[in-house]
């Protein structure tokens, strides 16, 4: 753990809630203390997800990423953490990014998805 708590659903926002479309925020590329405990707990919150012995009190499903807004933070932060497995070894490669002040740059007609599925842990039945 990056920071002091316990990851629970009880730091999600939900869709319903009014400070989640309000807009975000940037963040000084130098993160304040308090900044820095935010992205801390999107880092914990999604790995902490991944981690079936530490998380089934909690039954959080395994995040693929999570942005402060939904954290209560009208900062642009997010975190994301991606598992691969190559299709020749079956090998597991997880990339990780902890991102601040993102852009959209460029964008793909290709569709992807997970296949466990996905869900947004604002919307509150998928929790």
């Amino acid at each position: 753990m990056l920071q002091n708590e316990v990851p629970t659903h009880d730091w999600l926002v939900l869709d319903n809630t009014p400070s989640i479309w309000q807009p975000s925020i940037d963040v000084s590329v130098s993160l304040t203390p308090e900044n820095e405990i935010v992205m801390q707990k999107l880092i914990d919150f999604v790995r902490y997800s991944h981690t079936p012995q530490k998380n089934n009190p909690n039954k959080i499903k395994p995040a693929v990423g999570l942005s402060a807004p939904q954290i209560g933070h009208n900062l642009k932060m997010y975190y994301i953490r991606i598992e691969e497995t190559a299709a020749e070894t079956v090998d597991k490669k997880i990339i990780e990014h902890a991102m601040i002040n993102p852009k959209i740059i460029g964008k793909s007609e290709q569709i992807a998805c997970i296949e466990e599925g996905e869900v947004c842990f604002s919307v509150r039945n998928n929790q």
